[in-house]
C-alpha cells in the first residue's frame, strides 16, 4: 500500500512539472544557440529585440529570450532599464542607451524560437527534407 502512495506522489509531482512551460533562454548576439529551460508555473516565454548604444556611439542589436511571470512584468522591467540608461547615467560598461525595439510574449512550449541554426542555406535543407524521408522508406 505504501508503494502505491509513493507512486501517486511521484506522478503528482511530475504532473506539476509537466504543466510548466518550456522556453528558450539566451542573449542572442551572433545567432548563438539558445537553451531550452523549464519555467515556473504560470509563466510566459518572451523575446525582446533590444539596441544598446555605447558611449562612443557604437550600436549593438540583440535579442533576449527567456521566461517571465507575465508579459506585463518583462515589459515593465525592460522599460525601467531603458529609462535609467541615458547620457546622464552611463552605467555599467559605458552603456549610454538601451532601447526596446519590440517585445513578443507567448504561452506555448518553446514558442519564443531558438537561434536560427540553419543559416543562409536553411531553405535548401528544408526543401531536401522530403527527399531524405523518401530515402528512409
Amino acid at each position: 500500500m505504501r508503494g502505491i502512495h509513493l507512486l501517486l506522489l511521484a506522478l503528482l509531482l511530475r504532473s506539476e512539472l509537466a504543466l510548466s512551460l518550456r522556453c528558450y533562454m539566451c542573449v542572442d548576439m551572433n545567432n548563438s544557440p539558445c537553451q531550452s529551460i523549464q519555467c515556473q508555473i504560470h509563466s510566459v516565454c518572451y523575446t525582446g529585440n533590444l539596441t544598446v548604444t555605447a558611449e562612443e556611439g557604437t550600436q549593438v542589436k540583440y535579442q533576449q529570450k527567456g521566461c517571465a511571470p507575465s508579459c506585463k512584468e518583462v515589459s515593465s522591467t525592460l522599460k525601467q532599464l531603458s529609462e535609467i540608461s541615458g547620457p546622464g547615467n552611463p552605467g555599467v560598461l559605458g552603456l549610454v542607451k538601451l532601447e526596446v525595439q519590440g517585445l513578443m510574449c507567448c504561452d506555448k512550449d518553446l514558442c519564443n524560437g531558438g537561434a536560427q541554426l540553419l543559416g543562409p542555406g536553411g531553405g535548401l535543407l528544408l526543401s531536401l527534407g522530403p527527399v531524405f524521408l523518401w530515402a528512409l522508406l
